[in-house]
């Protein structure tokens, strides 16, 4: 997991719960507190990714997050047909400032 996206799930887990303290304690979804503090600053040995995904879970968010469905859409109509994922990375860039955009709009109710 990139640096900026464990920062958004652990902003995320803040916002609802007050702290990862109170999150990791809580336990949602069975997550065991030492997993979620691991992964959380970045240091879980095993498969982050899969366990950032059960963190998510556990905060009620789609399973497919706002990128994926914006790639999901955008990619198919892309007049350039990129060939190589680095030329996407404008496109992802774009995507991210919008899905942290429609996320904070929901989370500040506005």
């Amino acid at each position: 997991m990139e640096p900026l996206e464990l920062e958004e799930l652990r902003r995320k887990v803040t916002v609802r719960f007050g702290s990862v303290h109170a999150f990791a304690k809580a336990r949602p979804g069975g997550l065991a507190r030492s997993t979620v503090y691991m992964v959380l600053s970045g240091r879980y040995g095993g498969d982050a990714d899969r366990q950032a995904e059960r963190i998510r879970a556990a905060l009620g968010e789609p399973r497919a997050g706002i990128f994926e469905i914006l790639k999901g859409v955008a990619c198919p109509r892309c007049r350039k047909k990129r060939r190589r994922v680095r030329q996407c990375e404008k496109c992802f860039d774009l995507w991210r400032a919008q899905e942290k955009a429609v996320l904070d709009a929901a989370v500040l109710g506005g």
